[in-house]
């Protein structure tokens, strides 16, 4: 009956307005609602469930289209379920937010210039009825030509607009909000046009329709690319110092090495004078006092480098021969396994890596020497189509509870520095869904696993 109702009232005389805006709500609504979620499907790939589009498009019906407030209540809303039941707080907030606003308020301003097109061509041209004006071409034809228009303008500015989002909302999160705010205006800008709130001159409109187009995509650009230079340049600076203490490693172990070759002839000397006078206290003392500490000081370090010498990144290589000395220097047992030749997967910006490295054994460190027996275990290997970085340390405690390290929970972890690493870790796995972190505990150990799984090149 009401698709009848449907077909027959655009041609039935006198018909009520009342009745004609209820039908505009009852049937775009839903469509526009869904045309939302489709919307932020096409910027963000997240995996919407049907039951959270549903819900996602009967918010956006009851909301957003129909008021100001309606539509920040709508975004408030939008963002909490993406965040906790979506992605289950596996990816910031600040991401989440930046995502859903740019989906959101992108298709109010692709959706209006499809309005003011339809607008100038047909509405102004023909003597159409109020309805078919508002269900046909307001609530079909415009919210298909919208998305089409999304889907093109997204083969451009999708990786610019994953990049910002994995970027600027973590390092610059008041910036980030700005932007999001003045996003936000746009739509309550243009519902305010619409009802007749505030009256702004056609052209003025035009113009400011036409700045948030170019604008909004513009500033997440440059925003983008001057964060992207100043970590390139941190990121170098941190190269630089793996490198420069690399090195001073290797100066280190050869000035003790050329001590020691010139104590050489002294201590055979000592020892030949102590074992022709048969003083064996003498060679005891010599023995233990010179030969042991300074043959076991060497042993480990060069142990060390010689392990390390199937890592071909330089920059990988240097940062855990400085770690591995920190934690030594620590009283830290360590233990390193590369089986064979490895080198980072082409995939992976080195500078993250050396990030995700540095985050694990920071952490290893800190962890292992509250237990009773210190001991950190690394290794690297690869497989057919996998990568595996892997590290180990003895722990204080029996069993780690896991779900307090999966970023689900506030406030549980004692040490500061400790949570926020683990908060910029996720950060940066979060950019390549082709690595996975997986985590155990058991028998006062903990394991910290980064899977890399091989995928064909992808473009940056």
């Amino acid at each position: 009956m009401s698709i009848i109702l449907f077909f027959a009232l655009p041609f039935t005389p006198g018909i009520s307005e009342n009745l004609s805006y209820y039908l505009n709500s009852l049937i775009t609504g839903p469509v526009m609602g869904y045309c939302m979620v489709l919307a932020l499907k096409k910027t963000s790939n997240y995996p919407l469930s049907i039951p959270i589009q549903i819900i996602l498009t009967l918010l956006a019906f009851c909301f957003y289209l129909t008021s100001s407030v309606g539509q920040l209540i709508y975004i408030i809303l939008g963002i909490i379920i993406t965040y906790f039941w979506v992605m289950k707080r596996s990816v910031p907030f600040n991401i989440i937010s930046s995502l859903f606003i740019f989906a959101t308020i992108y298709y109010s301003i692709l959706n209006s210039i499809i309005y003011r097109i339809l607008q100038f061509f047909i509405f102004n041209r023909f003597n159409l009825s109020t309805v078919v004006q508002a269900v046909i071409f307001v609530g079909v034809i415009q919210s298909i030509l919208t998305i089409l228009l999304l889907i093109l303008v997204l083969r451009k500015l999708r990786p610019l607009i994953l990049n910002y989002c994995q970027l600027v909302p973590i390092q610059w999160p008041i910036f980030s909000w700005v932007i999001n705010l003045l996003a936000c205006y746009f739509a309550i800008f243009r519902t305010s046009v619409s009802s007749n709130i505030i009256s702004v001159p056609y052209s003025i409109y035009l113009l400011i329709l036409a700045a948030y187009t170019v604008g909004y995509p513009l500033v997440m650009y440059l925003s983008t690319k001057s964060l992207q230079k100043n970590i390139t340049i941190q990121n170098q600076q941190l190269e630089l110092n793996h490198l420069s203490q690399y090195t001073s490693h290797i100066e280190a172990m050869y000035d003790e090495l050329r001590r020691f070759r010139h104590d050489y002839k002294n201590i055979l000397l000592s020892l030949s004078d102590a074992v022709e006078n048969k003083n064996i206290d003498q060679v005891s003392d010599i023995f233990k006092r010179v030969v042991i500490p300074t043959n076991v000081n060497v042993e480990t370090q060069t142990s060390v480098l010689g392990k390390l010498s199937d890592v071909k990144d330089l920059e990988v290589k240097s940062l855990i021969y400085s770690k591995t000395i920190e934690a030594i220097d620590k009283g830290i047992k360590v233990e390193i396994e590369i089986e064979k030749p490895i080198k980072l997967d082409s995939n992976i910006q080195i500078t993250d890596m050396l990030r995700i490295i540095s985050i694990l054994f920071d952490n290893a460190i800190n962890a292992t020497l509250n237990a009773k027996q210190p001991q950190i275990n690394l290794s690297m290997f690869e497989e057919k189509n996998v990568q595996i970085f892997q590290i180990g340390n003895s722990t204080k405690e029996e069993h780690i509870n896991l779900s307090k390290l999966s970023g689900r929970f506030n406030g549980v972890l004692t040490n500061s520095h400790h949570g926020l690493g683990l908060r910029n870790l996720r950060s940066i796995l979060a950019r390549y869904p082709f690595i996975q972190n997986n985590r155990s505990s058991k028998d006062y150990w903990f394991e910290q696993q980064i899977v890399i799984y091989k995928v064909k090149h992808i473009k940056k």
